[in-house]
């Protein structure tokens, strides 16, 4: 089973299911054009919702120096993106869940 964030507090909707984790599902690197490089990521919720996030510029480039050179062997690609989500804002707070794939 692959890495889930599970969140501290679900997201309650009027009508159920609650939001209560996501996953990884795309993790793209566009370094097509060397000005413009970016980062997309997305993430799907226990309710099948779909959340992306697009990094750009400068930002996008130290994500990509960072995993260029970062030891997958101490914590999972999958984790390190999640918590970045967090982070970043984009998930609310919890915890990574799971065995890396």
């Amino acid at each position: 089973m692959a890495e889930t964030h599970v969140l501290a507090s679900p997201i309650t909707f009027p009508t159920p299911p609650s939001v209560t984790s996501y996953e990884v599902i795309k993790f793209y690197i566009n370094r097509s054009n060397l000005t413009a490089q970016s980062v997309l990521v997305a993430v799907r919720s226990n309710t099948g919702a779909v959340v992306e996030k697009r990094y750009e510029g400068a930002e996008a480039e130290a994500i990509i120096s960072s995993l260029n050179t970062v030891n997958l062997g101490i914590k999972s690609l999958q984790k390190r993106i999640l918590e970045r989500l967090v982070a970043d804002g984009v998930l609310g707070a919890g915890s990574v869940t799971g065995t890396p794939d």
